[in-house]
């Protein structure tokens, strides 16, 4: 199975753990890839709604690993045991992946986290600082016209320094992607229209501005 550029590079981070699971798993395809890899660990799917569920049965028994993929119908980590090192999730808004990970019914000390947001980086990121989830590497994806960020996450281990505002939206650990540039000018342009916006108000937010064009320098 070939995988998209963005869920590649999320199996890519993955691929060093040897227990994955892999929440929220849509059609099944990130662990039907790292099966066919050949790794000896367990390899799980999970998702909280059962249409998702049988289309990753359906895809993993096309590929020929029915009986090598355990499937989860069940919500966030809830459903999975402990058991398993490395734990994918994949987009999903960043707001509910830090709930999915507040609640884990088990530690997760020492676990690895692949993480792509596909909103809310900065909540993610601020949540991931604030329970010593520290970010080990990260990555830049473009595909179909849009950018994605991936970070490789080791739980229990406190961060190197405390993220700004601009460093939430884009850690550090992603700026040295080739794709950080224009990552960059893309979020900043987001800010600079918001700011012609409170430039043009009755009122302007001299504050409000200050803000964003401190986070623009941030980023």
């Amino acid at each position: 199975m070939k995988l998209g550029k963005r869920l590649a590079a999320v199996a890519a981070f993955a691929a060093e753990g040897v227990n994955i699971a892999d929440i929220g798993t849509d059609h099944g395809y990130i662990p039907i890839c790292l099966a066919q890899s050949g790794r000896a660990g367990r390899l799980a799917a999970s998702d909280v709604n059962a249409g998702p569920i049988e289309s990753a049965r359906r895809n993993a028994r096309d590929a020929g690993f029915e009986d090598r993929i355990e499937l989860y119908l069940a919500d966030g980590l809830k459903g999975i045991d402990g058991s398993f090192d490395t734990i994918i999730i994949a987009g999903m808004g960043g707001e509910l992946t830090a709930k999915i990970l507040s609640e884990a019914p088990f530690d997760l000390a020492g676990k690895t986290l692949v993480l792509q947001p596909q909103s809310k980086t900065e909540e993610l990121v601020r949540f991931l600082y604030a329970r010593d989830m520290a970010i080990e590497e990260g990555g830049i994806v473009s595909e179909a016209g849009k950018i994605y960020v991936v970070f490789k996450v080791l739980c229990g281990k406190k961060w190197d320094y405390e993220p700004n505002d601009g460093e939430a939206l884009i850690p550090r650990e992603v700026r040295g992607d080739a794709l950080y540039p224009e990552y960059r000018e893309k979020t900043a342009a987001k800010y600079r229209k918001a700011i012609l916006g409170l430039r043009s108000a009755d009122a302007p937010d001299a504050g409000g501005i200050e803000r964003l064009e401190k986070l623009i320098r941030e980023l």
